[in-house]
């Protein structure tokens, strides 16, 4: 009973934080910093505190602040996607971190194709 209620708030918490967003911005931004957090344990994944850069539609430039636990080490430069709510460029707590976009890794001075 204990595990079925745990599992139940889980969801329950994720959906409610996905909630929060719905409303949000979707954008895509370039990882500027990860720092990795090995004290989890080593049955678990590291979990990382990552910083990301994303230019907004219209003009202007934000910084949020992510933790995840993906499977492979993230990169600086790498691409995100993620929600937000607000255009202060400093609310870095303002994010629902989607994912990454894809392995590629893109370099400041690189130019987008």
């Amino acid at each position: 009973m204990l595990l079925i209620a745990l599992i139940a708030w889980f969801l329950a918490l994720s959906m409610c934080e996905a909630a929060g967003y719905l409303d949000g911005e979707e954008a895509e931004g370039t990882l500027v910093e990860v720092t990795a957090d090995d004290r989890m344990g080593p049955e678990s994944n590291p979990a990382y505190d990552m910083l990301l850069v994303a230019e907004l539609s219209g003009g202007g430039q934000i910084r949020r602040a992510a933790r995840e636990y993906p499977r492979e080490a993230p990169l600086p430069g790498q691409r995100v996607r993620f929600r937000h709510n607000t255009r202060d460029p400093e609310d870095l707590d303002d994010i629902l971190f989607l994912g990454f976009i894809d392995g590629t890794v893109q370099r400041p001075g690189d130019e987008e194709v």
